[in-house]
């Protein structure tokens, strides 16, 4: 339950603002509508009152959890987010052991010094 006054943020549809217009606007909680999800909030600044059922409160309970410091949790070693935190990037000190193996793989072998080889066999 909100309390009567309580602080919002009220979502305003893109059919109902211009394209520059803020997505939502400061306002009062005025009472719950009994049959819907509607709220009824009232928007100081435009003087007029709105009924929506997207909003953010901005109740005591709110405030207290945007003070309150954020408490770290290590996560465990099995997780994703462990392992791609853990990674190192950019580290090439093996880039040039790995280049002189491909070299050596692809080396031609048992390649006669005759040139006779480049000649074509039919003619």
């Amino acid at each position: 339950m909100h309390i009567f006054g309580e602080m919002t943020f009220v979502h305003v549809p893109h059919e109902n603002k211009w394209k520059l217009d803020n997505r939502a606007l400061k306002g009062n909680v005025v009472m719950n509508l009994a049959n819907s999800k509607d709220w009824v909030f009232y928007i100081p600044v435009q003087k007029k009152f709105i009924f929506s059922e997207w909003a953010v409160f901005l109740g005591s309970s709110a405030i207290s959890r945007i003070l309150a410091p954020a408490k770290e949790n290590m996560p465990s070693k099995g997780s994703l987010s462990f392992l791609l935190n853990s990674l190192t990037l950019g580290n090439f000190s093996s880039e040039k052991q790995v280049e002189a193996q491909d070299l050596e793989a692809h080396k031609p072998t048992n390649i006669s010094t005759d040139p006779s080889y480049l000649a074509p066999r039919l003619y």
